[in-house]
Order: structure tokens, then C-alpha cells, then sequence
């Protein structure tokens, strides 16, 4: 028996999906703002200005992911359900990204740093809370259109973009934003296998949702049959 084919989108999102997006998002960008002021805090008592904090902070894949994230939490929160980063394809790929940045943190660097303080608060939502309560959106919103291979190839276009971009910064001022990436420590046949892996793990990642989003039960609405008033 074949799964029956879903509706059209509606282009707005329904009440409950909405309320949870606007939960995420101030949670994002609470934590967004929380960070900029600690590594705007930090590069002050080195002697250097908000030039210098912005450079360092929009260097993190956690940052610029938490912070598409947060665009995407913006129009679902206005009940926006079509158009860029509202369409299921897009919220799919961001909350695979965002799942990536959860796991990689707390599976390869937790162990490494140990922060206290508004520092804890600000890493906890950001590689964790964050990515948990977009999952949660991504399922309450209905996802239910699953990508192709060729579309799960192309999301990987998002965390390629940021090892050329990440790797080119540390090219200028010799900063790397994760110890896996530093290849004057490890060479560059390693910081391109771990990159593989991080790749393979996002793609693993996508494949994962996409196989939650065939499983998903279809409510009356999508699946056409009627239903209880």
C-alpha cells in the first residue's frame, strides 16, 4: 500500500508549530547576543575592539548555523510556511546542520573546554537546547516532502563553503576555529579526513530526517481523508 501523496503546503504555519519557532528564536537570539558580549568581553581585556570580536565570533560554524537557524525561527514565527528558509527542503537541511553542530560539540570538544558562568549558559543553547528545539519544530511543522539524493548531495554545498571559508581565515590571521581544522598542528592530509567525516556524519544526519519525514504519519489534512470536526 502506497503512502498517499501530501496536499499542497498551506503557506502559513499552524498555531502550536508557530509558538514553539518563537520559543526557539528568542532562545537563539539570546544566546547569539549572550556570546557576541563574551567574546566582545574577552578580545576588550586583550586590548582589541568590536572589529576584533565580530572577526573571531563569525568564524564558528556553531555561530553562523545558530544564527541561519534563528532567520528561518523569524518567518516560521510569523507563520510563514513557503518561500527561502520556510520551505520543508530548507528547514530539513538547517535542522541536519544544526544536529551536526549538537553532535560534533558534544561528542569531539566538550571534553576539551569547560566553561563557567554565562559561558555555560550561552554554550548549552547553542549546541544544544537550540538544536533540539528546531528538531522539535521541524517535526511539529510537518515535514513530510523528503529530499532526493541529489538534494542531500547539495546541502553538503553549506558545511564545504565553511571549511574553504574557515581554512582561509586561518590563512590571514592564523586563528582556527576548531582544533580538528588546525593544520599547522596536523597536517593536511588529517584536517581533510576529519572534514570527511564531519561531512559523512551531515549527510548521515540528513538521511536520518529524511527517513523520519517517509515514516511521519499523515494528519487528515495532508493526507486528503477527512477527519473528526
Amino acid at each position: 500500500m502506497t503512502r498517499p501523496a501530501a496536499a499542497p503546503r498551506p503557506a502559513r504555519l499552524g498555531g502550536r508549530a508557530r509558538g514553539l519557532a518563537l520559543v526557539a528564536l528568542l532562545a537563539a537570539v539570546f544566546a547569539l547576543r549572550l556570546q557576541f558580549a563574551l567574546t566582545l568581553a574577552t578580545v576588550q581585556r586583550q586590548g582589541f575592539g568590536a572589529e576584533r570580536a565580530l572577526w573571531i565570533y563569525l568564524g564558528y560554524f556553531t555561530i553562523l548555523t545558530n544564527g541561519l537557524g534563528a532567520l528561518s525561527l523569524a518567518r516560521l514565527a510569523t507563520g510563514h510556511r513557503a518561500g527561502l528558509l520556510a520551505r520543508d527542503e530548507d528547514l530539513t537541511a538547517i535542522a541536519a546542520s544544526l544536529l551536526i553542530v549538537g553532535l560534533v560539540y558534544n561528542l569531539v570538544l566538550r571534553q576539551s573546554w569547560h566553561p563557567t558562568g554565562w559561558a555555560k549558559v550561552a554554550d548549552e543553547l547553542l549546541h544544544v537546547a537550540i538544536p533540539l528545539l528546531y528538531l522539535a519544530m521541524w517535526w511539529v511543522a510537518g515535514c513530510t516532502r523528503i529530499p532526493s539524493r541529489a538534494r542531500l548531495l547539495a546541502w553538503m554545498a553549506y558545511p564545504v563553503a565553511y571549511l574553504v571559508y574557515a581554512l582561509g581565515r586561518a590563512a590571514l590571521d592564523g586563528r582556527y576555529p576548531y582544533p580538528f581544522l588546525d593544520v599547522t598542528r596536523l597536517g593536511w592530509m588529517r584536517v581533510l579526513g576529519n572534514a570527511a567525516l564531519v561531512g559523512l556524519a551531515f549527510l548521515g544526519t540528513g538521511a536520518a530526517l529524511a527517513w523520519l519525514a517517509a515514516r511521519r504519519p499523515l494528519s487528515p489534512a495532508l493526507s486528503g481523508r477527512g477527519g473528526p470536526p
